[in-house]
C-alpha cells in the first residue's frame, strides 16, 4: 500500500515554478554598468592627479632662494662688473 500512496503522489502534477533565469540584457546592462563605472572612476582619478600637478607647478615655479644677507646682494649690485674708467674707447679705421 505504501507503495500506491507513492506512486499516487508522483502522478500528481508538480506545483508551477517559475524559472528564475535572467534574461542576457538584464546580464549586459549590469556588465556595462560595472565597465562604465571603473572607466568614469579612472578618468576622475586622472583628472584629479592633473589637478594637484598643475597647483604644484604653479606653486613652484622656478623661483630661486639663496642663503645671502641683503646686505651682501647690495655690495655686489654696488661693484663693477667692468672695469671702465669713465672714458670710451675711440676707434680709428684706416
Amino acid at each position: 500500500m505504501v507503495f500506491l500512496t507513492t506512486v499516487a503522489s508522483a502522478a500528481e502534477a508538480p506545483p508551477d515554478v517559475k524559472a528564475t533565469t535572467s534574461s542576457s540584457s538584464d546580464v549586459d546592462s549590469f556588465d556595462t554598468a560595472i565597465i562604465a563605472g571603473v572607466i568614469s572612476a579612472v578618468f576622475v582619478t586622472l583628472l584629479i592627479v592633473l589637478g594637484l600637478i598643475a597647483v604644484y607647478l604653479y606653486k613652484h615655479k622656478g623661483t630661486y632662494h639663496t642663503h645671502e644677507t641683503n646686505e651682501e646682494v647690495e655690495a655686489q649690485k654696488a661693484l663693477p662688473m667692468n672695469s671702465d674708467t669713465g672714458e670710451e674707447e675711440k676707434e680709428y679705421f684706416m
